[in-house]
């Protein structure tokens, strides 16, 4: 277009923006910019909305932040599109505060405002301010709105509200499998295991599509409550289905672990093709959760050969098997080891891990 000395209009800038709105093609977005600034549509609204929404994607906030001061005039898309952004790159506060601008300028937050306000909330765990994001939706007739609403249940759901969660849940008129994952989700994250599974058996009589993450949730429960013959059922229902995610996999080897089932936890171990540090470390959780520190240290040792980088939680299992077993050399060792102190040096240990720091003063 451009060798055939072709003007490029609105609409194509728009759309070329809207191609680049990945990371990996900021710099021809740039280009665009560049493009835009020559020809006489660097005041459209259309385009401005559009540089936004490609900058604050491209994880470039202050850039499309520029754009939004310059702009002359402004939509509800154009607030949206950066109060989104905020969130989107984890600018939790600056979206709460944005919130607060976009009222002064007499702009009403809508749908989309409210979905990005409530994910802000929910992330920063600011329950009060979420709260009255909430009001406001009810008051504004947003609260039936299908987004809103399951944005409300992970809203609660993260900030450990049970009663609200179902609340919300049961005026969702029409709900669908993002509702129950969310909502099965949220119970599961507050140790209502019960709940959850019922909740999964609702959402069967309903005939959902359940997939990976409602299974996901289901089997934390499993977890909590040590229900072997739901875990048996999930595991089937993943293999009928052909479900192969690795992240569901180590849940199943988790779960397994945490019902004493050790066998169907290795059996899991082994059928996993692309082992990851955590399917390593599930196992090894497994063996030391169920008396078989040997095996957990065994375990450990093979780390190495297979190349799998060793991380805090992998260390703090095996020193942990090294002290159940008073293997005072093989825990000194392993505290000893370089790769350990790399870790330790390169990472910090968090002030939350005492357990890692207790199975070393154990084992010396």
């Amino acid at each position: 277009m451009q060798k055939a000395a072709l003007c490029p209009s609105t609409y194509t800038f728009v759309s070329a923006l809207q191609a680049c709105e990945d990371m990996s093609l900021g710099k021809l977005g740039m280009e665009i910019h560049a493009n835009v600034l020559k020809s006489n549509h660097h005041l459209d609204l259309y385009v401005a909305n559009a540089l936004l929404v490609m900058y604050t994607r491209c994880g470039k906030v202050g850039e499309a932040l520029k754009i939004f001061d310059a702009m002359d005039e402004r939509d509800n898309i154009s607030w949206n599109s950066m109060l989104s952004g905020f969130v989107q790159n984890v600018f939790y506060n600056e979206a709460l505060h944005f919130c607060h601008e976009m009222q002064d300028a007499g702009q009403k937050p809508d749908q989309g405002s409210v979905v990005s306000l409530l994910a802000a909330s929910a992330r920063l765990g600011n329950i009060l301010y979420g709260m009255e994001i909430h009001a406001y939706a009810v008051k504004n007739g947003l609260e039936s709105d299908l987004q809103v609403g399951n944005t409300l249940i992970d809203f609660y759901g993260k900030c450990s509200r049970i009663n609200y969660i179902d609340s919300v849940f049961c005026r969702i008129p029409n709900k669908d499998v993002i509702s129950w994952t969310t909502v099965i989700a949220g119970h599961a994250q507050n140790n209502s295991h019960l709940r959850a599974v019922e909740l999964f058996r609702e959402a069967q009589m309903e005939r959902m599509d359940v997939d990976a993450m409602m299974i996901g949730s289901v089997l934390r429960a499993c977890i909590g409550l040590e229900h072997i013959s739901l875990l048996k059922e999930l595991h089937s229902y993943i293999v009928k289905k052909g479900l192969s995610d690795l992240v569901l996999y180590n849940t199943i080897l988790d779960a397994y672990g945490a019902c004493g089932n050790v066998d169907y936890a290795f059996h899991i171990f082994k059928l996993i093709e692309f082992k990851d540090i955590v399917s390593w470390t599930s196992m090894m959780n497994c063996y030391v959760h169920n008396g078989l520190a040997n095996e957990a240290l065994h375990l450990f040792l093979s780390l190495k050969e297979v190349g799998v980088e060793t991380d805090f939680v992998a260390l703090m299992s095996a020193l942990s098997a090294a002290s159940s077993l008073s293997a005072l050399r093989k825990g000194k060792e392993i505290h000893g080891d370089k790769e350990f102190l790399q870790i330790v040096h390169r990472k910090g240990c968090p002030r939350s891990d005492f357990k890692l720091l207790y199975s070393i003063v154990r084992i010396l």
